[in-house]
C-alpha cells in the first residue's frame, strides 16, 4: 500500500511538472480541444514578435455556425500555471456563452484564449519577452482572419488572478481596444512585490529590486491614478479570504476608479479563497450578464 501511494504521488508530481513546463512555453504547440466546444468550431491562431522572436498561440472558438459578421470578440486570460485550455477545462463559461449565442441572447462572438505561460501578460523589463504586446498582436491576427466589428464597444477582456492583472493592464494600456474588462482576483503587483519573498514571475516583469517606473507603467492602480481608463467599464471581484495582493489590491483599485469617476462595479465573495470553485465560479452569472448587456443580442445592429 505505501508503495502504491508513493507511486500515485510520483505520477501526480510528474503530471504537474509537465503542466508547468507546457504553461511556461507559450510558443510550444497547443493540443487543441475537440473540434467542437459547445458546438462551436475551434481554430489555432499564432502571433509572433519579430524583435524578440517570441510566438504566442491561442485557441479561437468561433460563434456557432460561424455566421456572417460582424462579430464581437472576447479575450479570456488564464492564471499563473495555467494555459489556454484552463477556461475550457475548469469552467463552463465557453459552452454557456455558445448556448446564449445560439439562443440569440448574445451577439455572435469570437472567444480568444491565448496561451501566456507564466509571463504575467506583460512586456518584461528585459525587453525580450513581450507577453502583453503579443496578446494585442493575436487580436490583430484574429481581425485579419475573421469578420470582427471595429471599436471598443465590440470587445471585452476577462482574466483571473494573473489573468485579471493582465486584463486590467492591457485594457488600461489600450482603452481604444476594450470597452469592458472583468478582473477576478487580479494581482496588485506593487503589493505582491512588497510582500516577501519576491517571486520569479514578478522579478521577470519588474526586475529586482523592482523598477518603480516599470510598476508605474503596467500596474493598474498606477495607470488609473495617471488618468487612464476613460470610457472603459470595469468589473472587479475577489474573495474576502484571499491574500493581500488580491483583496486589498482590489479594494484600492476600486477606490481609485471611483475617484477617477470611471464606470466600475465590484463583488466580494464571502468566504471566497483564491481559485475557480472557491471564488470565481459564483461570479460567472454576474459578469456574463454584463457581457450580454455590453455586446447586445444577436439581432442588435453594429
Amino acid at each position: 500500500m505505501p508503495g502504491r501511494f508513493a507511486s500515485r504521488l510520483l505520477a501526480l508530481a510528474f503530471g504537474l511538472a509537465l503542466a508547468t513546463t507546457a504553461a511556461a512555453q507559450p510558443g510550444a504547440p497547443l493540443p487543441l480541444p475537440a473540434t467542437q466546444v459547445g458546438n462551436c468550431e475551434t481554430k489555432q491562431l499564432l502571433a509572433s514578435d519579430p524583435d524578440s522572436g517570441m510566438t504566442m498561440r491561442a485557441i479561437a472558438v468561433l460563434p456557432p455556425g460561424a455566421p456572417p459578421g460582424p462579430w464581437k470578440v472576447l479575450v479570456l486570460l488564464h492564471g499563473l500555471g495555467g494555459s489556454a485550455r484552463s477556461w475550457l477545462e475548469a469552467t463552463t463559461v465557453v459552452p454557456q456563452l455558445a448556448s446564449e449565442m445560439r439562443a440569440g441572447s448574445l451577439a455572435p462572438t469570437l472567444i480568444l484564449l491565448p496561451d501566456g505561460g507564466n509571463g504575467y501578460w506583460a512586456d518584461w523589463i528585459d525587453g525580450r519577452h513581450p507577453y502583453g504586446s503579443l496578446v494585442l498582436r493575436l487580436m490583430d491576427v484574429a481581425r485579419q482572419r475573421y469578420p470582427l466589428a471595429e471599436g471598443p464597444q465590440h470587445a471585452a477582456i476577462v482574466g483571473a488572478s494573473m489573468g485579471g492583472f493582465g486584463a486590467l493592464s492591457l485594457a488600461l494600456r489600450e482603452p481604444a481596444r476594450f470597452g469592458m474588462v472583468v478582473a477576478l482576483s487580479a494581482t496588485d503587483l506593487a503589493i505582491a512585490v512588497a510582500d516577501a519573498p519576491m517571486r520569479a514571475c514578478y522579478v521577470n516583469v519588474v526586475g529586482a529590486p523592482a523598477s518603480a517606473s516599470k510598476l508605474a507603467e503596467i500596474n493598474p492602480i498606477a495607470r488609473v491614478r495617471a488618468g487612464a481608463g476613460a470610457g472603459v467599464r470595469f468589473l472587479l471581484a475577489w474573495g474576502d479570504r484571499e491574500a493581500r495582493k488580491f483583496k486589498e489590491g482590489g479594494a484600492l483599485l476600486f477606490r481609485a476608479l471611483r475617484r477617477a469617476k470611471r464606470r466600475v462595479e465590484r463583488r466580494v465573495v464571502r468566504g471566497g479563497r483564491h481559485g475557480w470553485q472557491r471564488a470565481w465560479a459564483p461570479l460567472h452569472p454576474w459578469w456574463t450578464s454584463a457581457l450580454r448587456a455590453h455586446f447586445g443580442a444577436k439581432t442588435a445592429r453594429p
